[in-house]
């Protein structure tokens, strides 16, 4: 079988023929819901009283987020809207990035300070090798990604098989999200030459996509996907939000969102990035018992009520899978490199082992219990 892993050629939706059919009005709404969510809200870090805090102009931190407005960023609106930061005295700007690989792409030409992306994206994507970077903490154990495949390509999706010939959206080449679509290939033995890929950018561009027929399966995130199994005809191929799902497809763990910086910036920047990593590390404790009625407090206000009840019904369901205590341990690393090796995902040369930081996490969880 041919390598899984050969940067299968990928278009872009924007180069399809643009003679589209109508939209049906509830999905017009979803589109509506996905835009108006993405409208580029802000997290300010505030007290509780309102007021912001005084800060010197080294507390400031740029972190960016490739789907910010995705319900993987729990823990950062828990850390943000408690105003976890704002009591270290840290003014957080964040940002989004359509795909993890543009993050670290951000990093290394000192336009962000830290950047929250799955660790396949780190292994593959940090073209310098493992040297300059540190991996603080771990926020999500599975890629949190799903697989769906319309209805109307495939009536009903029983195995890998179908897919050959299809097309399937995911966020761009090489993104570690569309690992999960290339694992229910290899488990099918369908080698990803035998699918054609279709690169749609942002969340945004999987809806539209799905809606307008020009793809016929792709991977998405919550709340995409709660949108998409309610107002659209898809099935789930392969399930990554919860840890058995994850552990199902993968044959083992593979890794989920960390906390990742440079090296040289840490050097220069200790106390800002420790007291970072404690206020996620606190939000982290906060929704392993935060009770459903609880998560409301954590959603940006401008999401709206109906959009915060979609957010939260997507973190019930991807809750087991949040980190317990932040830890990014050598065995998941282990882990994750061996999934890789069996999908033929090569990572980027050198001993990744150096670039676990584990004294930032431990540090915090001190803190918290002392």
């Amino acid at each position: 079988m041919p390598p899984m892993w050969s940067a299968p050629p990928c278009r872009s939706v924007s180069a399809m023929p643009l003679a589209l059919p109508p939209i049906p009005l509830r999905r017009r709404r979803v589109l509506q819901w996905l835009a108006a969510s993405g409208a580029g809200w802000a997290m300010p870090a505030l007290a509780q009283d309102g007021v912001a805090p005084r800060l010197s102009a080294t507390t400031g931190l740029r972190v960016v987020v490739p789907g910010l407005h995705a319900t993987q960023a729990f823990p950062l609106w828990c850390a943000d809207r408690f105003s976890h930061l704002a009591q270290q005295g840290l003014l957080v700007r964040w940002s989004d990035e359509a795909t993890d690989a543009l993050a670290l792409q951000k990093l290394q030409r000192g336009e962000a300070d830290l950047a929250v992306v799955g660790l396949p994206s780190l292994l593959t994507g940090a073209t310098d090798g493992p040297g300059p970077w540190r991996v603080l903490m771990q926020l999500w154990r599975s890629p949190q990604s799903v697989l769906l495949v319309s209805r109307r390509a495939v009536e009903r999706y029983l195995a890998p098989t179908q897919l050959s010939g299809l097309r399937i959206g995911i966020g761009a080449p090489g993104a570690a999200a569309s690992h999960t679509a290339w694992a229910v290939l290899h488990k099918g033995g369908v080698t990803t030459q035998a699918v054609n890929w279709v690169s749609l950018g942002a969340q945004e561009g999987a809806l539209s996509a799905l809606a307008h027929m020009q793809v016929d399966a792709l991977v998405a995130q919550d709340p995409v996907v709660n949108l998409l199994e309610r107002d659209f005809p898809v099935q789930i191929a392969a399930d990554t939000r919860t840890l058995q799902g994850s552990r199902a497809l993968f044959g083992g763990d593979y890794g989920g969102t960390c906390l990742v910086a440079r090296t040289a910036w840490l050097g220069a920047n200790p106390q800002p990035a420790q007291a970072l990593v404690l206020a996620l590390a606190r939000a982290l404790k906060w929704l392993q018992t935060a009770q459903t009625s609880d998560l409301a407090k954590v959603l940006p206000a401008q999401l709206g009520v109906g959009k915060q009840a979609d957010h939260i019904l997507a973190f019930e369901k991807a809750r087991g899978a949040l980190s317990v205590d932040g830890a990014l341990r050598p065995d998941d690393l282990v882990a994750t490199l061996a999934v890789m090796d069996r999908l033929q995902i090569t990572p980027v040369e050198g001993d990744w082992r150096r670039a676990l930081a584990p004294q930032w996490i431990e540090q915090a969880r001190g803190q918290l219990a002392g």
